[in-house]
């Protein structure tokens, strides 16, 4: 897993097919996607942070939810929600709820076509967009699951 350090305390864990994003505050920490479960990213996560990590699902999909069982709770749209099979935590996200973390507050985007459930999170006064598998270079699936 490559770890790149975006800002301070704002990593991005790449491991060549998938990213996720550790964004680390005050008391706690996000991770937005978890990555395949064999990337096992908690052991990278735990080198960055001994904080409490929540986790925040862009979709459901086993490429972003796969590291889930390593954590306590989660968020995830309710549409997406059946995709979790682990015994964890879970907050809805709708569009437009916000939430906040170190110097980032993120607005809640809901994007469905990849997943029913897919969202996309923004970072207005940064013009920062964590869109998960909705945006990217090369073909995007519309699976509807």
């Amino acid at each position: 897993m490559e770890v790149i350090e975006y800002e301070k305390d704002f990593y991005i864990l790449d491991d060549g097919k998938v990213r996720a994003f550790l964004i680390i505050g005050g008391f706690r920490a996000i991770l937005i996607d978890t990555g395949f479960e064999e990337d096992h990213i908690i052991e990278d996560v735990r080198k960055l942070t001994n904080k409490q990590v929540d986790v925040i699902l862009t979709h459901g999909h086993r490429d972003h939810i796969g590291g889930l069982s390593n954590f306590q709770r989660c968020y995830i749209h309710a549409n997406d929600a059946h995709m979790i099979s682990c015994p964890i935590s879970i907050t809805y996200l709708k569009n437009h709820d916000e939430i906040s973390i170190g110097n980032y507050c993120f607005e809640i985007l809901e994007i469905p076509g990849h997943t029913y459930g897919s969202i996309a999170l923004y970072e207005r006064k940064k013009k920062l967009l964590l869109p998960g598998d909705s945006v990217q270079i090369g073909p995007i699936y519309m699976f509807g699951q």
